[in-house]
């Protein structure tokens, strides 16, 4: 894919790995990219950006075709377009999709105390910031540093959004 490049070469068996995910995650990424920014060339630079960021943690992910590869390229869209908007001078997108709470394993000790559906709808109604940190954090299981350069902020920030999210959830459990 020509559209696709990174600081260091991919190799072959990457390079396929990408093309994959491009060609299942593509129009997904694409209607979350629109839903936040509203327009075409702004939604294909997103999804563009995001495979960017995709090919640079490609080893990061191990089946393609599965909801937490799903929910991972969703979460980089997102918030991809969330920076492209931005950056455009208009106020923040909140609202997160769903598609980020497909498969939940989270595995904190007081978020464990708490049935499955119930989580689900608890991370639903957390700010979309903290959701994206603790569902990359606790749920896929990414370090605070790989956390941090998904969502293409500091560690710090990264940090705080997951304790955020801990006790606001352990509040109201």
């Amino acid at each position: 894919m020509d559209c696709i490049s990174s600081s260091k070469p991919l190799t072959a068996e990457q390079q396929e790995k990408v093309a994959r995910i491009h060609n299942l995650y593509k129009a997904v990424m694409y209607s979350v990219a629109f839903k936040i920014l509203k327009n075409d060339p702004d939604a294909e630079d997103a999804v563009n950006q995001a495979f960017l960021k995709i090919s640079e943690n490609i080893d990061k992910i191990s089946e393609i075709d599965c909801p937490k590869t799903k929910a991972f390229v969703v979460i980089i869209v997102k918030n991809v377009s969330i920076d492209i908007y931005n950056k455009n001078k208009k106020t923040i997108f909140n609202s997160a999709s769903e598609e980020n709470l497909q498969f939940v394993a989270v595995k904190d000790d007081i978020l464990d105390s708490i049935d499955y559906k119930e989580l689900i709808k608890r991370i639903k109604n957390l700010p979309s910031g903290m959701k994206d940190a603790l569902y990359l954090n606790c749920v896929i299981g990414y370090s605070v540093q790989e956390t941090a350069s998904i969502l293409n902020i500091s560690v710090e920030a990264a940090y705080k959004r997951i304790e955020r999210a801990k006790a606001i959830l352990a509040k109201k459990i």
